[in-house]
């Protein structure tokens, strides 16, 4: 039952390896022998032989049977039993008075046990001095479930707005974070209150949203921009109350970025719109709202029903970009007219859809086929069904519900959530899919002139009843077989197969949550005997899977009518702003790979998935503020910009640790699992390139990820049978430039002068 877990593809067991185990009862005590008020029924221990409840030796005899049952299943003589778990220890000192009774007593015992208190880390070390080998693992133990029917594949999309926050958030952080950079810490105390509230945010049970960066962003632009918040749902009240504002917009990532920004604004066919950024006009495109934004707009005063989407240009690595919008009314002389031929071309008209026969559209470079039913094919791959938003009944069984943590549907057959209404609407940037199914789901297809990504928008929520977990399905006539990738937390990717675990025999008690892995950053389904290929690059965390051949799918929302038992204490069903249910609206960044489909037009310069994957995490930061004669002159934030011959290595962390060091992590492109032929090659990376004249380097120093340990300070324990030696094949830094190499990601400590 103890291995070690090997977290990396390639090299050594002792390098990149986990001990790792599970244990007879998880993490619980043994049957009997939790010592907190909470748990009913476990006595306490009694050692008053005066008392008629003396209980000592039926406690030793116990004890004795439990650890004998769970040495059977580990090598060596020593096993670690934990004693608590969840929501005890609210009496400690009940605890440790009966854990004190109980290692006096069974050691007195001379039973062939010897108790005592300890640690993981001195459990370990004992286990590697008696043991030679350890199995070696490779793969991971998604999804796992405590028994039939009990697959913990819900979470990973439970609390789906609250994901979404996380991730938005992350953004905020990583702007605030060179805020305090180009500040030189003086507002630090302010950057933690958010560090400390994202951290507790990404635990399933919390959330703790803080503004305190704002202050610290504005105070490093010299200028007062607000934050809208709910940018999603086309609601902001700089944009949408003043005819002339400006925007900023922060790229806090390492590598170059451009996207097509949504302004809401209120639109006036009659108005000319002009955007500007450092004295150039902005390519842009004024588009409707979906028709259910209405609903949740309501309460709002910036809400509008039209979005100005402007395209940003390249956003480069660290930047501080502006924006200027001005609008004015339009004159009625015909020859001004033919001047401003920007305004009819910034509108979007509509594709008639014929009765009989589909349309064929070509769209950068993607060529779609679409009828009253909605998209037939795209890139030649055809759609098995054209609904694509779906739903499972939750079950209620006395045995197992469905709930916040446990999925578990009724049926292995998800439901069209409706017919959908089709509507086409095509511009100069962009077509626009539209796909209304009713008053509570609608989605929008994007398909964009400059680049191969298809953006997938959904607004869903205030379901008819509960008891509904709703999905977005990509059903195509591609032969995927059982396989399937996803994402191994963001970085990698490891393959997937219905119904079969790699190490074990699976004895599969449900079909469906059976096989739903967690998706952070991606999700692909594969033809390999002609490379076609379907990939999903999510906003959030989700829950997906591929239910069957051709097939792949992202949970979206989920609300159950019962607990699952699992300390929730409580079913899924939040009631959202309006009291009726919650309304989620999230996007999706889709990939369909055609048969030799060429990819010219892709500004990504081929480096396909591994670059989208950052395209999706590396979102801007925007604020908006109105006109005024206050000019941010500020171009980035410290003068800190990424080397321009860095193509395959990211700074995927840069904060401030104290006024004169910096704490910077470093990843590779290439990660683990994934096929790199087009950049599986080391590359240079010179910190003083990226400072500049702004700070000298004192000394670099290499910790262990977190950034708490030097590396080398501490050696790693070596398994005989797993690996002779310690092999760390990483190159050191040499003068102020360290070498990356293919799949690693390391953390370094810059102390300057």
């Amino acid at each position: 039952m103890e291995f070690l877990w090997q977290t990396r593809s390639t090299g050594s067991f002792n390098i990149g390896s986990l001990f790792s185990g599970l244990n007879e009862n998880g993490y619980n005590p043994p049957p009997g022998f939790c010592f907190d008020w909470v748990c009913e029924g476990d006595q306490p221990i009694m050692d008053d032989k005066r008392l008629h409840d003396y209980n000592v030796d039926d406690v030793i005899k116990r004890f004795k049977i439990e650890a004998e049952k769970q040495r059977a299943h580990f090598k060596g003589n020593n096993i670690m039993m934990t004693m608590g778990s969840d929501f005890q220890y609210r009496n400690a000192f009940m605890w440790y008075k009966n854990l004190d009774k109980l290692i006096k007593y069974v050691n007195a015992a001379d039973v062939g046990l010897n108790l005592i208190y300890s640690t993981p880390s001195c459990y370990m070390k004992a286990k590697n001095e008696e043991l030679n080998d350890l199995e070696e693992v490779v793969d991971d133990f998604f999804p796992y479930a405590d028994g039939p029917h009990m697959f913990w594949t819900g979470y990973f999309t439970s609390r789906a707005a609250l994901k979404r926050y996380v991730r938005e958030t992350n953004v905020f952080l990583a702007t605030c974070k060179l805020a305090d950079i180009h500040l030189q810490g003086k507002m630090k105390d302010k950057v933690e209150i958010l560090e400390r509230a994202f951290a507790v945010a990404q635990h399933h049970d919390a959330c703790n949203p803080s503004k305190a960066c704002t202050e610290v962003i504005q105070s490093a632009l010299g200028d007062e921009f607000t934050r809208c918040d709910f940018l999603n749902i086309s609601v902001c009240d700089v944009s949408s109350q003043n005819d002339d504002f400006e925007f900023v917009v922060i790229n806090p990532g390492s590598f170059p970025t451009a996207k097509l920004l949504p302004i809401p604004i209120n639109y006036d066919s009659g108005r000319e719109y002009i955007i500007t950024s450092n004295g150039a006009n902005q390519p842009f495109q004024i588009s409707s709202n979906m028709e259910n934004f209405v609903k949740v707009q309501t309460g709002h005063s910036g809400a509008t029903g039209f979005q100005l989407n402007v395209f940003t240009g390249q956003l480069d690595p660290f930047s501080i970009n502006t924006f200027k919008v001005s609008s004015k009314k339009q004159e009625s002389r015909p020859e001004m007219r033919r001047r401003r031929s920007i305004v009819p071309a910034a509108q979007m008209s509509p594709v008639e859809l014929r009765s009989r026969g589909r349309v064929r559209l070509t769209v950068g470079s993607n060529k779609l086929e679409i009828d009253r039913a909605g998209i037939r094919s795209i890139n030649g791959i055809i759609m098995r069904s054209q609904c694509h938003l779906w739903s499972y009944a939750s079950s209620t069984a006395s045995d197992q519900a469905s709930g916040a943590y446990i999925f578990r549907p009724t049926s292995n057959k998800a439901a069209c959530v409706g017919k959908p209404r089709v509507a086409v609407t095509k511009g100069r940037l962009f077509t626009d899919v539209r796909l209304k199914y009713n008053s509570w789901a609608e989605q929008r297809f994007r398909f964009f002139e400059h680049h191969p990504i298809i953006e997938h928008e959904f607004i869903i929520g205030e379901l008819p009843h509960p008891g509904m977990e709703l999905i977005f399905r990509l059903d195509t006539k591609l032969n995927t077989g059982k396989s399937f990738v996803t994402d191994t937390n963001g970085r990698g990717e490891l393959v997937r197969t219905r119904d079969a675990r790699k190490t074990w025999k699976l004895n599969q008690t449900e079909k469906i949550a059976g096989n739903y892995y967690p998706v952070t950053s991606k999700i692909r389904i594969n033809e390999e005997s002609t490379r076609r290929s379907v990939s999903i690059f999510p906003d959030r965390a989700q829950g997906g899977s591929s239910v069957k051949s051709g097939s792949v799918e992202l949970m979206l929302l989920r609300e159950t009518t019962k607990d699952d038992g699992r300390g929730v204490d409580e079913p899924l069903n939040d009631p959202g702003q309006f009291g009726k249910g919650l309304i989620v609206q999230g996007k999706h960044l889709i990939l369909f790979t055609g048969k030799n489909q060429k990819r010219s037009s892709n500004p990504l310069k081929g480096i396909e998935d591994q670059m989208i994957e950052k395209f999706v995490f590396n979102e801007p930061w925007v604020a908006f503020k109105k006109s005024n004669e206050n000019e941010i002159k500020l171009t980035r934030f410290g003068d800190i910009s990424m080397p321009k011959e860095n193509t395959l290595v990211a700074v995927s962390s840069l904060e401030l640790l104290g006024n004169n060091s910096h704490m910077i992590r470093l990843e590779h492109l290439c990660a683990p699992g994934q096929s790199c032929d087009k950049f599986n090659r080391a590359e240079n990376f010179d910190f003083s390139a990226l400072y500049g004249e702004y700070r000298i380097i004192k000394r670099i120093t290499e910790t262990n990820i977190i950034g708490n340990v030097v590396k080398g300070s501490r050696n790693r324990l070596i398994w005989p049978k797993n690996s002779s030696a310690e092999e760390d094949d990483s190159l050191p830094v040499t003068g102020k430039t360290v070498v990356i190499a293919p799949m690693e990601l390391r953390t370094f400590i810059i102390d300057f002068e």
